[in-house]
């Protein structure tokens, strides 16, 4: 379980919130009374929330974030360091935490308002090595309507199906030629090649998502040929250890349902909200 450490001088108020918010998230809050527990600060930590940080700096060389409650105090040293107010939401919280994951820029999160309706649709071109980063800013604002490891499991979703319309839709890689280059050590120079063809270098995927406090719809459509829909095989024991097939039947172990057009270019995931 991924721990977060609290220390506390001042704002001792805000405890009994930061120790439901992580009941709800299935995070292991660690309050740190002296400096043995420091020393025990390993990769499973996320980051320290404190309003006192100028008694962590013997944690500089740890590299964990500090998250810093209230407004009127900052970091010393060269710690890593992100302000949250006093009047915090979970979602506040959520979105630092997202950000240290994935390196991303903290948002600002009126603690007074949410949104109830998000719609994006965006232009994806072939590059594979940047589905993460792409997949993270798509869904940021799932932070207003789900738990971190839920937006994890989605994302991981989105990812396996965007990664399939790269490869096998608009770089037109089969299942046989990505399993022959990947034996062969020779899949990233397959993947340079069909990326610099005439014929493929200008395609992208389209993405949509929506996003409402009752479900998530994701749709992707790349440039490809499709595929024989009707020959999917969604039986994890025959599929989850294959290297083609793998990523859809991932896809459908996170999400209620997995729609493809008649051509098979175009998927529609469904995760219903009220069932998370």
């Amino acid at each position: 379980m991924k721990k977060i450490g609290l220390y506390l001088k001042e704002l001792t108020d805000v405890k009994e919130r930061l120790v439901t918010f992580c009941e709800n998230e299935d995070f292991d809050l660690i309050e740190i009374k002296d400096d043995k527990i420091l020393e025990e600060i390993d990769l499973s930590w996320i980051m320290i929330i404190t309003d006192s940080p100028a008694d962590l700096l013997n944690i500089q060389n740890k590299k964990i974030p500090l998250v810093l409650i209230g407004n009127k105090i900052s970091c010393e040293g060269n710690m890593l360091c992100y302000n949250i107010s006093q009047d915090f939401t979970d979602f506040c919280l959520r979105g630092v935490i997202d950000a240290i994951y994935h390196g991303g820029i903290i948002e600002t999160y009126n603690t007074s308002s949410k949104p109830e309706y998000i719609k994006k649709v965006i232009k994806v071109f072939n590059d594979i090595a940047n589905v993460d980063k792409i997949v993270y800013g798509l869904t940021k604002e799932l932070v207003y309507f789900l738990k971190i490891s839920e937006i994890q499991k989605i994302r991981i979703g989105i990812s396996e199906i965007l990664t399939n319309a790269i490869e096998h839709g608009n770089l037109e890689i089969s299942g046989d030629d990505k399993f022959k280059a990947t034996e062969n050590g020779t899949y990233q120079e397959l993947l340079k090649m069909k990326m610099c063809d005439e014929k493929y270098k200008n395609r992208y995927v389209t993405m949509e998502i929506e996003i409402t406090p009752e479900k998530i719809t994701v749709v992707v459509e790349d440039m490809g040929n499709g595929f024989d829909t009707s020959t999917l095989n969604m039986n994890p024991e025959e599929n989850l250890l294959k290297l083609h097939g793998r990523g859809i039947l991932i896809t459908k172990m996170y999400f209620d349902d997995i729609v493809y057009n008649e051509k098979g270019n175009k998927v529609t995931l469904v995760k219903n909200i009220s069932q998370c």
